[in-house]
């Protein structure tokens, strides 16, 4: 991982969602169901997978499907090797490179990847490259409504290793910028953009020692995510791929 990502270091030794999943996950499990993940498709790739808790929920919900994960931190490849179901498959992956496995997957999947980067075009086409000729790219995360991209360098003064303002990862995208995009990737068949309502009653409390772990706040009736940086709108954006024409 980048020299400028310190905040991933400090959640690769964390099981708590390896029990108790996040509200993300457990909607993962509804969208692969539609497209009748586990039955049609068989396969899946998450990148980014972190210490493996999405992809050790998935495992008990696909039994029979083959799922794998990729991240660029060796560290958080070798916890979930240790802690995750013993039939996922975990390697190391760059996604800002061409890929030097053979691998293609039904489903790809990236849950607060998308973010980092700066030229998502180039990311898009690294996801595609990873998916079978018609499969699906499933990504999630928060996005801009309101037409407007922004690109975050900051500094965390309690957990910046470098003490500079030079870190990255927290970028927001807008809606209105990725319709465009994926209108002009030809392998994109279609797109949905699917707006995350969190339960009410789902409740993450303020962590004063890490500003940049998002926590729960009640927005005239309606639950969201905040951080130290931006209140957060939290999508899932759905693809089909056809790299057939």
């Amino acid at each position: 991982m980048s020299k400028n990502r310190d905040h991933d270091y400090l959640y690769i030794n964390e099981k708590k969602y390896l029990t108790d999943p996040k509200y993300t996950t457990t909607q993962f499990e509804n969208l692969l169901k539609e497209i009748s993940f586990g039955k049609k498709q068989e396969s899946l790739w998450d990148i980014g997978c972190s210490n493996g808790s999405l992809l050790n929920y998935l495992v008990k919900k696909f039994p029979n499907s083959k799922l794998y994960g990729s991240d660029v931190i060796k560290e958080s490849l070798e916890v979930a090797k240790k802690n995750t179901h013993s039939s996922i498959e975990y390697f190391f992956d760059d996604i800002t490179k061409e890929k030097t496995l053979s691998l293609e997957c039904d489903v790809l999947i990236s849950v607060g990847v998308f973010q980092i980067y700066e030229e998502i075009e180039k990311i898009l086409n690294q996801y595609i490259s990873r998916v079978k000729p018609k499969g699906y790219i499933f990504i999630q995360g928060p996005l801009n409504k309101y037409g407007v991209d922004v690109l975050i360098k900051y500094r965390d003064n309690r957990n910046t290793k470098t003490e500079e303002i030079d870190q990255i990862g927290w970028n927001l995208w807008s809606v209105e910028y990725l319709e465009n995009l994926f209108d002009k990737i030809k392998e994109i068949e279609n797109y949905e953009f699917i707006p995350i309502h969190f339960p009410k009653d789902l409740t993450v409390e303020h962590d004063h020692k890490d500003t940049l772990r998002s926590w729960t706040v009640n927005l005239d009736g309606e639950n969201k995510f905040l951080n130290g940086l931006f209140l957060q709108d939290h999508y899932f954006i759905k693809l089909k791929i056809d790299k057939s024409s």
